[in-house]
């Protein structure tokens, strides 16, 4: 079986493969992405596309600026149109625990120069017309965040990988080969690859992966779905990108219609290629909106899908050498991964040349779950964990 050879092998042409991939071919080493589908055909075309500045950690935060300013440049660079809309990120909150939450989190990034504020309830109705706001007791608004068509900007990161030297191969792995703590080739039917690193960015099928090196990595896959209403709220204005706390639910314009996203998220330790939406957990979003923004009880459901989220204990991604000498995992992000992985990508991309990162992603390490150690989880998140955590309402 004859090698194909490159300095870097990626698995998993998702948004941290694909922009790990252009970083690394731009400063001259061959790499090689490998995906058993196609590029996007994961998790990162799955989901809500948003990308937000507002965490609550400030490597986070310092991060997603880096994300949100390439993001804005993604047309005058590419030529692609990501349909990057800067219409703001609003979390709204019923529960005194997360105003402390948010503001706290707000005074951090305004520390690096984000300019997200917090708003009345007054002010949340100004910014999504139709809400009801007599149980919203306030929330916090970063008008510089957005979201894009999640799609169209992986795809972008790949085509300008290969426009800068990345070769994109179509294979599914099968074994790894490892002596010597070290990977000493990657096994995809018959096809054998071989790599003076090989970088573990196979997302939600991470653990996996590592599993064919006798590695572990603390991520578990949950299923995450989308909903997509017939109807755009009366207007016509977009929304911006609403994390409802107290309902468990997000939602923002999407073309025509309106998009919801929800903070119930399903294990699927299996994890399999794809996955459904469960149709009857429909009803029980509309009603959950319906309470926020009354007008949707006549909008009908053009169409959904779902997708696997790649969940860490601490909501934040796994970047670093793990396992072997020669391979580095770049997965975890916990449903933020449009935010965090292409500001992260330029820093992956420091270390894997040897090279001083300027931000300190050591925070990303896989050593921090180890020892028995507690880890800060962050808590600015759309997730489930942080409904249950701190609102455990009914509905939630």
């Amino acid at each position: 079986m004859a090698s194909e050879t490159s300095d870097v092998l990626i698995v998993g042409a998702g948004i941290a493969g694909t922009t790990l991939a252009l970083e690394l071919a731009n400063s001259g080493l061959s790499v090689t992405l490998l995906d058993r589908r196609y590029v996007g055909g994961g998790s990162s075309s799955l989901n809500a596309g948003g990308v937000r500045q507002q965490f609550g950690q400030e490597i986070n935060v310092r991060i997603a600026v880096n994300t949100v300013r390439r993001i804005s440049t993604l047309r005058e660079e590419f030529g692609e149109d990501v349909a990057h809309r800067r219409a703001g990120y609003l979390f709204v909150y019923a529960n005194p625990d997360h105003e402390r939450l948010l503001r706290e989190a707000v005074a951090l990034q305004n520390r690096w120069d984000v300019p997200t504020r917090m708003v009345s309830p007054a002010e949340i109705a100004d910014l999504v017309p139709g809400t009801r706001v007599d149980s919203v007791l306030g929330g916090s608004f970063g008008p510089t965040d957005g979201y894009v068509d999640p799609r169209a900007v992986v795809t972008a990161f790949g085509r300008a990988a290969t426009r800068a030297g990345a070769r994109i191969e179509i294979a599914e792995v099968t074994r790894i080969e490892a002596s010597d703590s070290r990977a000493r080739a990657v096994i995809a039917g018959d096809r054998r690859f071989e790599a003076g690193v090989v970088v573990n960015a196979a997302g939600a099928w991470a653990p996996k992966l590592a599993a064919l090196y006798s590695g572990e990595l603390p991520i578990e896959p949950l299923r995450s779905e989308i909903f997509v209403l017939d109807h755009a709220l009366v207007g016509g204005r977009l929304t911006p990108m609403v994390l409802d706390y107290s309902l468990g639910l997000a939602f923002h314009t999407e073309g025509r219609g309106l998009l919801i996203s929800a903070g119930r998220t399903t294990p699927f330790p299996d994890a399999p290629t794809t996955v459904s939406p469960d149709p009857e957990h429909f009803f029980e979003l509309m009603r959950r909106l319906t309470e926020r923004v009354p007008e949707v009880a006549d909008y009908g459901l053009a169409h959904a899908w779902a997708g696997l989220i790649e969940v860490t204990p601490d909501n934040n991604p796994i970047a670093g050498w793990t396992h072997l000498d020669n391979v580095f995992t770049l997965a975890g992000f916990s449903g933020h991964g449009m935010s965090i992985a292409p500001g992260l990508a330029t820093e992956a991309a420091r270390l894997l040349r040897g090279e001083r990162p300027r931000l300190p992603i050591e925070a990303y390490a896989l050593e921090r779950f180890s020892g028995g150690r507690e880890v800060e989880p962050e808590a600015i998140w759309s997730g489930a964990r942080v409904y249950e955590l701190i609102d455990p309402s009914p509905g939630t």
